[in-house]
């Protein structure tokens, strides 16, 4: 992808560790990049490039990451991680 096309607050699948991942872009990095999350992890993670994003995540996409990945902390509405994130809260860099 090219950077004019990447928005904040958006879904995309990106490469990560060799592996293809849904994260989501939380905001503009202050090294460069983007600061995003990554939906399978739930880890804070930055993106110093475009050329990692391949595409927008489709709602089917996410579906098929909880239900098939066995992403159990996705489904776990009692998960303090998943809460924070449905809420919108900032996650830290590093660990907390």
């Amino acid at each position: 992808m090219k950077k004019a096309e990447i928005q904040i607050g958006s879904s995309y699948v990106a490469k990560i560790g060799g592996r293809l991942t849904l994260v989501q872009i939380r905001s503009l990095h202050s090294l460069g990049g983007w600061a995003a999350l990554n939906l399978t992890s739930l880890r804070v993670l930055r993106i110093r490039s475009a050329a990692k994003l391949r595409r927008l995540a489709s709602a089917d996409e996410y579906y098929t990451l909880v239900s098939e990945k066995g992403a159990r902390h996705l489904r776990d509405e009692g998960s303090l991680r998943a809460a924070r994130a449905a809420e919108g809260i900032d996650f830290t860099w590093g660990k907390p």
